[in-house]
């Protein structure tokens, strides 16, 4: 499912976001679930809303058979996009909730040619696979920005080190993340000198 801003204007290179679904779910529910239609009208960048094969991705480790070549997919999406309007190549975000999180994680590592920045929402790294997925190696640093409950305790639990492995990938030099935003027992933490 593809979205497109009334404000487009194909004179003018916009951002593109590829907002991938949850495991078992499909596009059309990501689409309704994140509402990000309106954002889009808003700040005038294109989102897809890709579907995976048996409404799941091969985010690595986790999911869907090995032979699915969802990163190839994601590519061709970013391609075709590219070549059907007018898309800023320096503005290619991924994000996704859950198994979509784990394959906007898994775009970070491999293609971060292509994406400027991931925004994994509930999904982990699922790093390295059991037979075929070498670890998480980006060709260059890529901004990250993660979005778990700490409390959780499922299959997709919080788990920091994933963040410290991304600090060093990117080259950060802070000790450790400074408290950005806080509200409750909701908070965020940045790593900001990278």
């Amino acid at each position: 499912l593809i979205y497109v801003p009334s404000s487009y204007d194909n004179s003018k290179a916009v951002p593109l976001v590829l907002n991938f679904h949850g495991g078992l779910q499909n596009s059309a529910q990501e689409r309704s679930f994140t509402q990000m239609n309106p954002m889009a009208d808003e700040k005038g960048f294109i989102v897809v809303y890709p579907q995976g094969v048996d409404n799941v991705w091969n985010a690595g480790a986790c999911c869907s058979s090995s032979d699915v070549d969802d990163v190839g997919f994601a590519r061709a999406i970013v391609t075709y996009m590219e070549e059907h309007s007018c898309i800023d190549p320096r503005r290619i975000y991924s994000t996704g909730m859950s198994n979509g999180g784990r394959m906007t994680y898994r775009l970070g590592c491999e293609a971060a040619d292509v994406f400027a920045a991931i925004a994994p929402v509930a999904g982990i790294k699922s790093f390295p696979d059991l037979d075929n997925t070498p670890g998480c190696m980006p060709s260059h640093p890529i901004s990250l920005i993660d979005f778990m409950g700490t409390a959780d305790t499922s299959h997709i639990s919080y788990q920091a080190g994933q963040i410290k492995e991304w600090v060093a990938f990117n080259g950060c030099t802070d000790a450790e993340p400074k408290e950005t935003y806080r509200n409750g027992e909701h908070y965020c933490s940045t790593y900001s000198q990278c």
